[in-house]
């Protein structure tokens, strides 16, 4: 009976190694538009991809702010590239975290060593989307005076953030099949009441970034790029604000 139940507790460990395995696997890879995104061309932003593949920099030519970017649990985070190029173009310098295992919550303080090395810049703020969302806001709710501004991305905080002293902008999409609308509002409670929220007509779960449509999520209306164009409309203005 003794050796039966070892041999259980093995075969459970084992096979909890092995979906574990293959779970850190399934990952969402950038697409085309994204690859086309990470090469240089005439719109003024450097493409600065570091060697050791931690992360991924667009530089303007002149910078008026800086903004970090943690992507969705098990999407590469060059699948981001087009989102922060448009905003690079914006003038924001912006940072695509990479997350090891693309497990956002594996490296929650990510921020503090990517935002250091560019003490030059004043005014920082940091996007999530999805999970990776979850952790940029819990992130923030400890440095909310190091950041001017959260941008949540499909996602919402369960950190209490009314005293953080940030600005802090929620986007969506109506056909997003992968946000739990439920927690999504149940959450809303943890916001201070001078957060805004914008809803993508036809926008989905995925296209924000450039991975393709992951598992569950629903049809968009508006094409991947439409969907980034009005994601960075709303993210430079939420910046612009006073």
């Amino acid at each position: 009976m003794r050796k039966a139940i070892i041999w259980l507790i093995l075969i459970a460990i084992i096979g909890g190694a092995g979906y574990g395995v293959y779970y850190v696997r399934q990952v969402q890879t950038p697409d085309q538009a994204a690859e086309s995104a990470m090469k240089e061309s005439a719109d003024g932003v450097t493409v600065e991809a570091s060697a050791e593949g931690d992360k991924i920099v667009m530089r303007p030519k002149e910078i008026k702010a800086g903004l970090i970017i943690y992507p969705e649990q098990r999407v590469d985070y060059k699948a981001y590239a087009p989102l922060a190029r448009a905003l690079a173009s914006q003038g924001v310098l912006t940072i695509v975290a990479h997350m090891p295992l693309n497990i956002p919550y594996l490296s929650q303080n990510v921020g503090d060593g990517l935002k250091s090395a560019y003490p030059e810049i004043e005014n920082w703020y940091i996007v999530g989307h999805g999970v990776g969302g979850q952790v940029a806001a819990s992130y923030a709710s400890t440095r909310g005076s190091q950041y001017k501004g959260l941008v949540m991305l499909a996602s919402y905080s369960t950190k209490d953030l009314k005293a953080s002293g940030m600005k802090i902008l929620t986007i969506r999409g109506t056909n997003d099949y992968v946000l739990d609308l439920e927690k999504f509002d149940e959450n809303k409670k943890n916001l201070p009441s001078t957060a805004t929220e914008f809803v993508i007509d036809g926008g989905n779960h995925s296209y924000f970034g450039c991975y393709g449509i992951q598992e569950g999520d629903g049809s968009p209306v508006l094409t991947n790029q439409e969907q980034i164009n009005q994601t960075v409309n709303h993210i430079i203005a939420f910046i612009n604000q006073k």
